[in-house]
């Protein structure tokens, strides 16, 4: 009978529409009905498994697992061909629903006689979902939220899981050699929006920590007045990272850092609160020991540094800096220092301040922290 309809069918009526509505609602009615007579065959839910919960080998069942296959491929092409724009603003949910039901009858394809060579229905139903999700985002312009596109992203993420489980059959020993059996790829969803244009790109850090072994030298006119404060550094430090290499281990930062540190400052006996403002570019340069969990990275931070308060405009500093990431540096540990570069000769009637500093800080990276939870919350899909 299919073969039959099969063949009714190629014969098109109409040049723009190979099948009319017709031709695919009986179509549809036919895997319908197959499908009812194979109720209770090779369950998806049962897979593997019996009443008592103890695990068993899968039986193979090939006659259901024709069946399924045929009713697979009517399923499929139905979606391919029906007018859903005929049925109005529930087309695109009835269009979501046949590729699901496709979808799930590939899957009874395979729960018959699961293994390394039946792979192919895992990666058509792959297929067929990849396909629809690019539909609904590109063509219908709909949400990723949209529940029908909810529905096929879990469809794709459990017959992925699926597919990850096989493994190539093992050479028999009597075989001195044997072809390498690679695993077909589907085509999985292309990135879109951030994750393709900007993932793994821009920095976006936030330092906050302790100075130490800072020294400060003030000048009104020839008087100096040295003093060593110790306080509180915060520095924002926005940019770009650049991977590169076969593995991307070698990472390549450009941007620039603007600071606050502040301190308690004794001067002519009493104590006050004070700070130095810094603006510098960082030159750094990381390696990537563990892809995701460990890199090191060095930085070279040339700038000015100023007091907030004077007219003094400031002066220039050279520093750098050494830090520890994990995760995949959302989390940086930072030891740096700077030195104010002096210009011998200089002469002034403003109040001018030095200050060298070493600073240990604690940074989140707030972009790479986006990364981190957009890979776990949305994996491949």
């Amino acid at each position: 009978m299919i073969s039959l309809l099969s063949a009714w069918l190629a014969v098109a009526p109409d040049a723009a529409s190979p099948y009319s509505r017709d031709d695919l609602d009986k179509l549809i009615r036919i895997a319908d009905a197959e499908m009812q007579a194979l109720a209770g065959r090779c369950g998806v839910e049962a897979e593997g498994a019996t009443d008592s919960g103890v695990p068993v080998a899968p039986s193979v069942d090939h006659e259901a697992e024709l069946a399924y296959m045929r009713m697979a491929e009517m399923r499929r092409l139905a979606a391919q061909h029906y007018p859903y724009a005929k049925l109005g603003k529930d087309g695109q949910q009835y269009h979501s629903d046949d590729i699901h039901q496709s979808v799930q009858l590939y899957e009874r394809a395979y729960a018959c006689n699961p293994g390394w060579e039946q792979r192919r229905y895992l990666n058509e139903a792959i297929d067929m979902v990849v396909t629809r999700r690019k539909e609904i985002r590109e063509q219908e312009a709909r949400p990723e939220s949209a529940p029908d596109n909810l529905q096929l992203r879990e469809d794709e993420k459990r017959l992925r899981e699926k597919l990850a489980q096989l493994r190539p059959p093992v050479c028999p020993s009597n075989k001195p050699a044997c072809p390498t059996l690679k695993q077909e790829e589907s085509a999985s969803e292309p990135p879109r929006g951030y994750r393709r244009r900007f993932m793994d790109l821009f920095v976006l850090r936030v330092e906050l920590g302790a100075l130490f072994t800072a020294s400060l030298q003030q000048r009104l006119a020839v008087s100096p007045e040295p003093s060593s404060p110790n306080g509180f550094a915060f520095a924002i430090a926005p940019g770009v990272r650049l991977l590169a290499g076969a593995k991307q281990r070698h990472v390549f930062g450009l941007g620039f850092r603007y600071a606050i540190m502040t301190y308690k400052l004794i001067q002519y006996g009493e104590e006050s609160r004070d700070r130095v403002v810094q603006m510098a570019a960082r030159l750094e340069y990381g390696v990537r020991i563990s892809l995701n969990w460990l890199s090191v990275h060095a930085s070279f931070e040339p700038g000015i540094q100023a007091h907030p308060l004077l007219e003094f405009f400031g002066n220039g500093q050279i520093g750098g800096s050494g830090s520890v990431c994990t995760w995949n540096e959302a989390l940086c540990l930072r030891v740096g220092g700077g030195k104010t570069v002096r210009v011998a000769g200089r002469e002034t009637k403003h109040l001018e301040r030095y200050f060298d500093f070493g600073t240990v800080t604690f940074g989140i990276d707030v972009f790479r922290l986006s990364d981190n939870i957009l890979r776990a919350t949305e994996g491949s899909s």
